[in-house]
C-alpha cells in the first residue's frame, strides 16, 4: 500500500510537471514574445489580449489544416455559441435588448430603461468591425450595452452578411437597408427622426461614411452625425505611416499581413497577394500618383507618403484589381470634395496604436481643408479594438467623449452658438466692470461681484433642465453637496462626484446645475455635485479638504440610505480648474 501511494504521488508530480512546462511554453511563446509598439495605456492587458489572440488563432488554423473548415468561421461561431449562456455582469436591468430583423437582416436594438415613453429617443446605427469577414452583434454586444445605457440612446446593431460567403456590395446594402427602413419607420422604434447616427468600428466605420452618403442621394432626413472608431476608409494604400510603422509589431496578434489580406481579397473578390499589397506592388505610378490627387490635402505632411519610387516598389501596370479599390463606395476616403463637403457633423476616434491611424487622419484632414461644419477628432494613446475591451479604464473616457458630441447645447430659437458666446463674453466684462467700480467706491470686492453674478443663471434654466430628475440639496461631511438622481431609478447606480469650475473663486451647484441634470439623465446615473469652500475667504486647501472629505464618505457610504448608489461604480468629474 505504501508503494502504491508512493508511485500516485511519482505520477502526480510528473503530470504537474509536464502541465507546468506546456504552460511555460504557451506563455514565453503567446505572451513574453508580445511586442509592445510603444508608451501606450494598459500595456499588461494589450500583452494578455494579443497573447491570448495569438493562442486562438493558432489553434482555430491547425484544426483548418486538419479538416479543411476555415479559421475564421469557426472564430465565428464560437464567439456566436457563447452569446446565449455567457454571464453578463454588466446587466442589472438599465437597457432592454432583443433580436429582430429589419428587411431581412438580423439586428439587435437596445433600449435604456430611462428612456421616456413619451419623448421620441435618439438612436445610433451601429455597424461592427472585424474586416467584412470576421464579427457580430454577438462580439460587440457588451461595447453595444454599454453605449446604449451610457449615452441614453437607442442602439440599434446591424448583423450583416460576412465575406467571402458574400462580397461587396452585399454586407453595404444590408446596411443600407436597415438604416433606410429605421428613417422611413421611425415612429415604429420610438425614435426622433433629426437624431440619427450612424456609427461603427474598424471596417464598419468605412460603412457608416458610405450609408450616410447613400442615404444622402436619396434625400433622406439629415443624418444628424457619424461617430467613427478607428475606421478603415481605403484599400489603396497599404504603405501610409501607421501601416509602415505598427504592421511589423502584429497588433493584437490579427492585423498582420496574412490576415489583412483577406479583408480586401475577401471583400472584393480580388486575388493580390500579401507581397503586392503591403509593398503597394499592385499599383502602378499612376495608379499611386491617383491616389494622392483624391486625397488633394495641401501641405500634406511627408511622413504620410513614402518615398517609394526609389525603391522601385511600384509596378509598370496596375493588377487587374487595383480599380475596385478606387471605388469611393470601398475607399470612402478617396471620394470627390463635393461629396466630403456636405458631410455631416462626424466624430473620428483614432487610436495611437493602430495601423488605420493614418486613415483617420486623413479623413479629418480632408473634412478640415473643406470646412466642413463639427468635426471632432480624439487621438487615444490605446490599440485598434479598444471599444470591445470594456474593462478597460480608457473605455469610459472614449464614451464621455461621444456622450459630450451626442448632447451639444441646445440652440435658443434665433441665437446662434457664436452669437451665445459673444453675449456671454460681453455680459462677463460688464460684470468685471461693475465689479471694479463698486471696489473702487468701498462698496464691495469685484470678486464678490463677479461671483455673485454668475450665480444669476439659476434664474435663466432651461426649462426642460431638471425634467425626470430628484433634486436633493444636503450635507456630507459638514460640505453642502446637490444630489442629482434620475427618477423611477433603481438604487445602487452608478455615481458621478463633480466639482465645478469657476477658478477656484467663483461657481457652484447652482451655475452647473445644467451639466449636472444632463449627466444624471443622460447617463442615467447619481451625480453629486460638491460647493466646495471658494478662495479668497477660504484659501488653499480648504476647498481640496471639503472635496476630499465627500468623495471619501461617499466611497465609504456610498450604500447608505442618504446616497444607495453602487460604491464599485463611482467615478469623480469636473470642469476647468476643478480637473485638480
Amino acid at each position: 500500500m505504501p508503494r502504491l501511494n508512493k508511485l500516485n504521488t511519482g505520477s502526480v508530480r510528473i503530470f504537474l510537471s509536464i502541465v507546468t512546462v506546456i504552460l511555460t511554453a504557451i506563455i514565453v511563446q503567446y505572451y513574453v514574445a508580445v511586442r509592445i509598439p510603444g508608451p501606450m495605456v494598459h500595456p499588461i492587458k494589450y500583452r494578455i489580449i494579443s497573447g491570448t489572440f495569438a493562442f486562438i488563432l493558432d489553434i482555430s488554423r491547425f484544426f483548418e489544416s486538419i479538416t479543411g473548415f476555415p479559421y475564421y468561421k469557426l472564430l465565428n461561431i464560437i464567439v456566436d455559441s457563447f452569446d446565449p449562456i455567457k454571464i453578463r455582469p454588466f446587466d442589472h436591468g438599465q437597457v432592454l435588448y432583443n433580436d429582430q430583423f429589419i428587411d431581412n437582416v438580423l439586428v439587435r436594438i437596445y433600449t435604456p430603461q430611462n428612456v421616456s415613453s413619451i419623448s421620441l429617443s435618439p438612436v445610433i446605427i451601429f455597424f461592427h468591425g472585424g474586416g467584412f469577414f470576421f464579427g457580430s452583434i454577438y462580439s460587440h454586444d457588451t461595447m453595444n450595452y454599454h453605449m446604449s445605457m451610457y449615452t441614453g440612446a437607442i442602439v440599434i446593431a446591424v448583423n450583416y452578411q460576412l465575406t467571402p460567403h458574400v462580397h461587396y456590395p452585399t454586407p453595404l446594402e444590408d446596411g443600407i437597408k436597415v438604416a433606410r427602413y429605421v428613417i422611413n419607420n421611425y415612429q415604429e422604434f420610438n425614435i426622433d427622426p433629426t437624431n440619427v447616427f450612424l456609427s461603427g468600428d474598424s471596417a464598419g466605420g468605412g460603412m457608416a461614411v458610405v450609408v450616410e452618403r447613400h442615404l444622402r442621394r436619396e434625400h433622406k432626413p439629415v443624418i444628424r452625425g457619424v461617430l467613427l472608431l478607428y475606421p478603415l476608409l481605403q484599400l489603396v494604400n497599404f504603405r501610409l505611416s501607421s501601416y509602415r510603422t505598427y504592421l511589423p509589431y502584429r497588433l493584437l496578434s490579427l492585423l498582420r499581413e496574412d490576415v489583412l489580406v483577406q479583408v480586401t481579397n475577401f471583400y472584393m473578390n480580388t486575388t493580390f497577394s500579401d507581397d503586392e499589397l503591403f509593398n503597394n506592388r499592385h499599383l502602378s505610378q499612376d495608379d499611386y500618383e491617383n491616389f494622392f490627387s483624391k486625397l488633394n490635402i495641401h501641405n500634406l505632411d511627408q511622413e504620410m507618403t513614402d518615398d517609394i519610387n526609389k525603391r522601385g516598389l511600384l509596378s509598370k501596370t496596375s493588377h487587374p484589381d487595383t480599380w475596385k479599390l478606387f471605388d469611393e463606395n470601398v475607399s470612402p476616403l478617396l471620394a470627390d470634395d463635393e461629396i466630403l463637403r456636405n458631410t455631416p457633423a462626424t466624430f473620428i476616434v483614432a487610436c495611437t496604436y493602430d495601423i488605420l491611424l493614418s486613415d483617420a487622419q486623413l479623413y479629418f484632414n480632408r473634412l478640415q481643408q473643406l470646412n466642413v461644419k463639427n468635426i471632432m477628432y480624439r487621438e487615444y494613446a490605446i490599440f485598434h479594438g479598444v471599444m470591445t475591451a470594456q474593462r478597460l479604464a480608457i473605455f469610459g473616457a472614449i464614451v464621455a467623449s461621444i456622450i459630450g458630441y451626442l448632447y451639444q447645447a441646445p440652440n435658443i430659437e434665433g441665437i446662434s452658438q457664436t452669437n451665445k458666446v459673444r453675449m456671454l463674453g460681453a455680459t462677463m466684462k460688464i460684470m468685471h466692470m461693475i465689479g471694479s467700480a463698486a471696489e473702487l467706491l468701498g462698496l464691495s470686492t469685484q470678486t464678490l461681484i463677479v461671483r455673485k453674478g454668475s450665480e444669476l443663471v439659476k434664474y435663466v434654466k432651461d426649462k426642460d433642465e431638471d425634467t425626470g430628475l430628484q433634486i436633493e440639496n444636503t450635507l456630507i461631511e459638514n460640505v453642502r453637496v446637490r444630489i442629482v438622481r434620475p427618477l423611477n431609478s433603481n438604487d445602487n447606480l452608478p455615481a458621478i462626484i463633480y466639482f465645478h469650475g469657476g477658478a477656484f473663486y467663483m461657481g457652484s451647484p447652482d451655475t452647473h446645475n445644467g451639466i449636472t441634470s444632463a449627466l444624471a439623465r443622460l447617463a442615467n446615473v447619481v451625480v453629486i455635485s460638491v460647493d466646495y469652500r471658494l478662495a479668497p475667504e477660504h484659501p488653499f486647501p480648504a476647498g481640496l479638504d471639503d472635496c476630499y472629505a465627500v468623495s471619501k464618505y461617499v466611497l465609504q457610504h456610498g450604500d447608505s440610505k442618504k446616497l444607495r448608489i453602487d460604491r464599485s461604480r463611482v467615478a469623480l468629474a469636473g470642469d476647468s480648474a476643478a480637473h485638480y
